[in-house]
């Protein structure tokens, strides 16, 4: 008979199995967005950016719309419910000067604010505090801004710290509380393409994993409007990630501020910038042009090692063509074609 070696391990370990046949006829009710398509009623978020980027209107505007019932962005619908906002970082008056600004309504029992800078969520009893208060008022919707505010001593680089961190908040999603964060980037280029959620977020990438959505923040650099904020779902557990939109922060009458969606442009590449610029160049050459020559004309604006690249590339996908001569002079493929058949 086997027996276990280590008998009082195993008398500490307790497994919910269930089999397939069995689940089959477990029903689970469907999970509903309180704000359409960005998040979900049971469910762990976290928005992240560099500062500046406008994270605490986003959040504050949407507790406003989830806590009223009203649209956000005018565009995704919400459900009316309760909303807790923990602020780490402005205090009661700014909170109180921002809510103005974007008119929250005077009347609004639905959305409570609270500005404990000493509360630590990385300890068991903090955030079982917070599960019960929020179960006793009906809190559907938490704002945390920001994660480092409440996250006590954690290190944020620590696989295993993380890990734990943030599974202390499943029991909220458990309990059909939606949780959303407020976090930190790292610096990011604005003339780049979004990198993947986990090379974006400050610290482990086991916040990523940790989690069921992100959105991340950026400035835009593809509009004249230099006030425009990108947006994108780096992840999204629940379903595909919504195409990048954006926002902006639009003042009106009286000192009041109003956030509005708006279409972003798609970004290219670094690549695909290479990639245009030179077969912009080498078309105007119809006798074919050097690889020096290209340098010299994109200098500033490709670099070298980008042009060689890029070069061998469209090589091997049949865009362009090189000669044998000295220096080798590179030909797009359609006019050489053309040529020939002109010659024949």
């Amino acid at each position: 008979m086997a027996t276990h070696k280590n008998k009082k391990t195993s008398d500490k370990i307790s497994l919910d199995i269930i089999n397939w046949r069995d689940m089959k006829f477990r029903s689970f009710p469907e999970p509903r967005w309180l704000v359409s398509g960005i998040i979900l009623e049971n469910s762990i978020t976290l928005i992240a950016s560099e500062g500046g980027t406008g994270k605490t209107w986003f959040a504050l505007d949407m507790a406003r719309c989830v806590s009223e019932g009203v649209s956000f962005l005018n565009r995704y619908a919400t459900i009316e419910s309760p909303v807790l906002y923990l602020d780490g970082e402005m205090g009661l008056s700014s909170f109180k000067k921002r809510g103005n600004q974007l008119s929250i309504d005077k009347d609004n029992y639905n959305l409570e604010i609270s500005t404990n800078y000493e509360i630590d969520f990385n300890n068991d009893d903090s955030v079982n505090y917070l599960l019960e208060k929020c179960k006793r008022s009906g809190t559907k919707l938490i704002i945390i801004d920001t994660f480092r505010a409440f996250c006590g001593s954690l290190n944020e680089f620590d696989a295993v710290e993380v890990r734990k961190f943030f599974r202390r908040f499943y029991q909220f999603r458990d309990s059909g509380i939606a949780v959303v964060f407020l976090d930190h980037t790292r610096k990011q280029n604005v003339n780049d393409k979004f990198l993947s959620t986990n090379s974006q977020v400050y610290g482990s990438q086991d916040k990523v994993s940790a989690i069921d959505s992100a959105l991340l923040f950026r400035k835009s650099a593809n509009h004249t409007n230099d006030r425009i904020i990108e947006v994108i779902q780096g992840k999204n557990r629940h379903g595909i990630e919504n195409k990048p939109f954006g926002f902006i922060l639009n003042d009106t009458e009286n000192n009041k501020i109003r956030i509005d969606f708006t279409e972003t442009q798609e970004r290219k590449t670094k690549s695909e910038i290479a990639e245009i610029e030179i077969l912009k160049t080498i078309s105007s050459e119809l006798d074919g042009i050097s690889a020096k020559d290209i340098q010299k004309i994109l200098i500033g604006r490709v670099g070298k090692t980008q042009i060689e690249n890029t070069l061998k590339s469209l090589i091997e996908s049949g865009c362009i063509l090189r000669s044998n001569g000295k220096p080798p002079l590179y030909s797009i493929a359609e006019l050489i074609s053309e040529d020939a058949e002109t010659a024949s």
